[in-house]
């Protein structure tokens, strides 16, 4: 773990400031799950490369505002005179307030469904929420990320190959409508690359097939069975890091792969002492949240238990079933469950 990040000096520099809060951007990633490039990039603009009054008298580096905080503050003209800013201790502070700040809220949802190293993707949610009123904050994000190529730390830390030295440019969307900020906005729908595949067309052998002697009885269509393909790698569901079980896993073998113990896994997804996970289950790799950030409801369908619906959307157990006055039995097909 990195310890206390040190105080920022007037007039630093991009890449020292880069470099000197690298770390606690790729912890925030491992542990909160907001991507090292948007946290790099969104200090860099709103902090003025640590050098703004705000970094150095409040070492508040990502702008955000007083709102429902109980801390001290730091007050300064912004959007409108004399605004209420958030004022930490120190710079670590302002960095876990700032993953926090986009966890905890449900505005910023959407970003949390995107793969974590689609920084366009989260760059232009942001701005959709309304996390600045810069209409061209997103565009703003991306370039800073391209230029001191941020996105190669969120490649550290999830892993897989790096992005290419000369990324092609894309054509700009669309400006969305200005919102408020909610955030210092002065200083400085996810993008779906989907590829649409025509199905390998089946081969056909050059034999004759043999007459059906008897005309009265149809004949029989030689289909080739498809195994259906779970995904692999890490999703994030609720905000949390989480897997597809494959054939043949176990208790024992994920928590080997992902670095737990056998109990986390156990824990984390409300399974009793003998149940081992099935392929397509799915389990996460943290403790789950007492509510679902994204949906309210979900209506019980045919064959579904509480177990899977609680992993489904992320959300404990027991929680689900004192919300809802459940027992220990598995609730009708069209039930409604809350998740909230």
């Amino acid at each position: 773990m990195w310890g206390l990040l040190p105080v920022v000096q007037a007039q630093m520099s991009s890449q020292q400031y880069i470099d000197t809060y690298k770390e606690a951007a790729m912890y925030n990633m491992r542990h909160k799950k907001v991507p090292a490039s948007i946290t790099l990039a969104q200090g860099l603009l709103e902090s003025g490369s640590g050098n703004s009054d705000l970094a150095t008298l409040a070492n508040n580096h990502f702008g955000i505002k007083c709102h429902d905080w109980k801390g001290e503050t730091y007050y300064k003209d912004d959007d409108a005179p004399n605004e209420c800013f958030r004022k930490y201790s120190n710079v670590q502070d302002s960095y876990a307030d700032h993953a926090d700040f986009l966890r905890n809220r449900t505005r910023y949802a959407r970003c949390f469904q995107l793969e974590i190293t689609d920084y366009k993707g989260w760059a232009r949610e942001l701005k959709a929420a309304g996390y600045a009123t810069l209409p061209t904050y997103a565009e703003k994000l991306i370039e800073t990320i391209e230029k001191y190529r941020l996105m190669d730390f969120d490649h550290m830390v999830a892993g897989g190959p790096a992005e290419p030295e000369q990324p092609q440019a894309e054509k700009p969307e669309a400006e969305k409508p200005r919102v408020t900020a909610d955030v210092n906005s002065k200083p400085a729908v996810p993008e779906t690359n989907t590829q649409h595949t025509k199905p390998r067309p089946a081969t056909v052998e050059n034999t004759r097939k043999p007459r059906n002697e008897d005309p009265t009885k149809p004949e029989r269509l030689q289909i080739e069975e498809t195994k259906a393909v779970i995904p692999a790698g890490v999703m994030v569901i609720n905000g949390l890091n989480a897997v597809y079980a494959q054939q043949g896993d176990t208790r024992e073998s994920l928590a080997a792969r992902f670095g737990l113990a056998e109990w986390q896994i156990r824990r984390y997804n409300d399974m009793s002492g003998d149940q081992e996970p099935r392929a397509g289950d799915i389990l996460f790799l943290e403790p789950k949240l007492d509510i679902c950030q994204q949906t309210a409801e979900h209506t019980v369908e045919a064959g579904e238990n509480l177990w899977q619906i609680a992993q489904k959307y992320g959300v404990r157990l027991h929680t689900l079933r004192s919300m809802n006055g459940l027992g220990s039995g598995t609730p009708a097909p069209g039930t409604r469950i809350r998740l909230k």
